[in-house]
């Protein structure tokens, strides 16, 4: 299992995210190629690329995972808005090839305004294009939603339902946030939860499928469906819960990636904490070493 961040990627076209996770104490790195709040992306010299490349291994970093931006809604009512998420989309899954990035995160998306199986069909067509002209390498991970309105994609079963309008592609998979299963309505407070959780992955989408977890807590209550990420095992979900997802087998080689607020000593206070987790586990024979 190895334990990551989210970090700043580049400053003023300079690679800075191997720096940044080196001083978090991070091992595996997720990190905008692109400003998540714009839909305009930079040009690109293919030696800054290279030189992350060569800092990342130099650092002993990975898996890398580019995170798509918040604008991108392959599922939303409005046709400008899923052509512009498309050519981002794509556009991301190139800088992740360049990059040698495992995979690249979108949101499921949200349709308000229609109904959910019209989202879904309009996701799953521009899923299957992009993955038709994807390059080889990064594998394309729908991260599941918190439960709004609108979502195409809260709970396993819709997962699975929008893989399988994507044929069940192989470079499809699934990204897991604990603070949206929280929100959603998973119970991932303690040893029971995390066991029907993953009995669930495995039974709707396969845990082959699930490549990334980004691990949160939550500073609402469970249900709320409200996204708002706190400090691991300082808010809803607990240090139990975490304990539990840590000490889980058939997720001890999920990496973990950190999306939690706050500055540098927050950021190593969550990856020390999940990192003691580990070390109980592996301790404790209940994880397979990392």
């Amino acid at each position: 299992m190895r334990i990551g961040m989210h970090v700043r990627g580049f400053d003023t076209g300079k690679p800075v995210a191997p720096a940044k996770a080196l001083e978090r104490g991070a091992e595996a790195v997720q990190i905008f190629a692109s400003n998540p709040r714009q839909w305009r992306v930079p040009e690109v010299d293919p030696s800054t690329d290279t030189e992350f490349r060569e800092q990342m291994a130099k650092a002993g970093l990975g898996p890398l995972f580019l995170h798509a931006p918040y604008l991108v809604n392959l599922a939303s009512p409005t046709a400008t808005i899923r052509e512009a998420s498309y050519r981002t989309v794509e556009w991301t899954l190139r800088r992740a090839a360049a990059l040698e990035a495992d995979g690249v995160v979108i949101h499921a998306g949200h349709c308000v305004g229609r109904e959910r199986c019209d989202g879904v069909e309009d996701s799953a067509a521009l899923l299957t294009a992009l993955l038709m002209r994807a390059p080889e390498g990064p594998r394309l991970l729908i991260e599941l939603n918190s439960g709004a309105k609108g979502a195409v994609a809260s709970h396993l079963e819709q997962a699975a339902e929008l893989l399988e309008a994507c044929g069940w592609h192989p470079k499809l998979g699934i990204c897991l946030d604990t603070c949206h299963l929280h929100a959603a309505g998973y119970d991932i407070t303690c040893r029971d939860g995390i066991d029907l959780l993953v009995d669930g992955i495995e039974e709707f989408i396969g845990l082959k499928r699930l490549v990334l977890i980004h691990t949160n807590d939550s500073r609402d209550p469970r249900s709320s469906r409200r996204d708002r990420h706190w400090h691991v095992g300082q808010g809803e979900i607990g240090a139990s819960g975490f304990r539990a997802l840590v000490e889980h087998p058939a997720l001890s080689g999920v990496p973990f990636v950190c999306e939690t607020p706050g500055e540098l000593g927050d950021d190593r206070a969550n990856l020390a904490f999940l990192k003691g987790l580990r070390g109980r586990a592996e301790a404790l024979g209940k994880g397979s070493p990392r």
